[in-house]
């Protein structure tokens, strides 16, 4: 059977400098990424909540919304929180990756961008991606499958409750016959078994 597929990352850099937009561009796009080029920090914003983002190249010094804007940005909302950051700048000052750090920036190039070094960054945030996108993805499946029992829990017991007010023509002191224990198949359904031990003029306990 042939493989799927996969669509190609999808990356957004963010440039001031027409140079170096280019630059990066044509690097990425010759290894098969789908490139978004923006020229200031509001149009990267802008591109993030139009479309899928898989990774973001910030530069750090851009008109209207520096590179550190964005990526405080990007950490503030839950729909675009886990995407990695990648910040690019000429300085060597070790305040300005410091600041970095503290908005949440995943990683640093220093201008010139090497090829190499940009490629390698590159591969390995965007399969770190991939593992939180799939544990995400795990995440909200275990979720809706707990909200399903929660759901069948409470359907149970409404039904137990109605239940209650039947009464049955049966001895005082009911007991479940043991020919029906098989039913016992997990600790839910034994705790039904186990309730079925009913006095007086009896009820129907479905176990809570």
């Amino acid at each position: 059977m042939a493989e799927l597929e996969l669509s190609p990352a999808t990356i957004l850099v963010a440039d001031d400098n027409w140079v170096n937009l280019e630059l990066l561009s044509e690097l990425l796009q010759a290894q098969g990424y789908r490139v978004i080029c923006v020229v200031d920090g509001e149009q990267a914003l802008e591109a993030l909540a139009a479309q899928q983002i898989d990774l973001a190249l910030l530069d750090v010094i851009m008109p209207r919304r520096t590179g550190f804007d964005v990526c405080r940005a990007i950490r503030s909302k839950r729909e675009t929180r886990l995407i990695p950051v990648v910040l690019v700048t000429s300085s060597t000052d070790t305040s300005d990756h410091i600041q970095g750090i503290e908005c949440g920036a995943d990683d640093f190039l220093n201008k010139p961008v090497n090829k190499a070094e940009l490629l390698a960054r590159v591969r390995s945030l965007l399969r770190l991606k991939q593992f939180t996108d799939e544990l995400e993805s795990a995440e909200t499946v275990l979720f809706s499958l707990a909200l399903s029992i929660e759901a069948k829990i409470h359907t149970r017991r409404g039904t137990a409750t109605a239940c209650q007010s039947i009464r049955w023509p049966w001895p005082s002191t009911l007991v479940w016959p043991r020919s029906w224990e098989s039913r016992c198949v997990g600790p839910a359904s034994c705790t039904i078994l186990a309730s079925w031990q009913c006095q007086n003029t009896s009820c129907l306990s479905l176990g809570r």
